[in-house]
């Protein structure tokens, strides 16, 4: 009987191993994932900024500096508003505080031009014009010294301001018709507050008839 040979072939070839699948079914064989496509990863590239804000457990440092970021803008808004507000309250208080101060200079003005404005007088009766008081018992008289009579004015005055003042008073003598018939210009010295003094008076105008006297503070 002639021996048996046997022959062995060696393959040379790689095994053949399946085609790569999208998810891995089980532990054996190998899993082989397949490899993401270059539109998957760009993909996933545009959520790459994502990271920035992430740590191990979730949004971390990052997330807390922008939020006392946003926190300091809202303070700084706030404080912002509030100096708007306090100078616009500023500006209001002063221009009424002006409008204020303007109203008491005009009435103040108002109330001197009162004091020294013409007024309607009685020879022999008080009255105030300005800073002084023509006392009760003055008179009109007809200074004939010069010639004919004219108007002329004798009384006494005295200081009723807390100051230092000169009397300066303007008397006109006015007939029926509105003609000013005389001008008589008085004054007095310097005056000490509460003092009194003669007026010195200076003649004016042919005297006659008259229908009324003004007196006016002309200082």
């Amino acid at each position: 009987m002639r021996p048996v040979r046997r022959s062995v072939v060696i393959s040379t070839t790689k095994p053949i191993t399946p085609p790569p699948t999208a998810k891995c079914r089980s532990a054996a064989p190998p899993c082989h994932p397949r490899p993401a496509s270059r539109g998957a990863r760009s993909r996933r590239a545009d959520f790459s900024w994502i990271a920035h804000f992430q740590g191990p457990h979730g949004f971390t440092a990052d997330v807390s500096a922008l939020s006392w970021l946003v926190v300091l803008v809202i303070i700084l808004a706030f404080i912002l508003v509030s100096c708007v507000t306090l100078i616009g309250a500023a500006d209001k208080a002063i221009n009424e505080g002006i409008t204020m101060a303007s109203t008491e200079t005009s009435k103040s003005q108002h109330a001197k031009d009162e004091r020294n404005a013409p007024r309607e007088v009685t020879p022999g009766k008080a009255f105030t014009v300005g800073k002084h008081k023509t006392l009760a018992g003055w008179k009109v008289e007809q200074d004939t010294r010069l010639g004919d009579a004219m108007f002329s004015v004798t009384g006494k005055v005295k200081n009723i301001s807390n100051d230092t003042s000169t009397a300066f008073i303007h008397f006109k003598f006015i007939d029926e018709s509105g003609e000013v018939l005389g001008n008589v210009q008085c004054n007095s010295a310097d005056l000490e507050p509460g003092q009194t003094q003669a007026l010195n008076c200076i003649p004016d105008g042919k005297y006659r008839r008259y229908k009324r006297v003004t007196a006016e503070a002309t200082f």
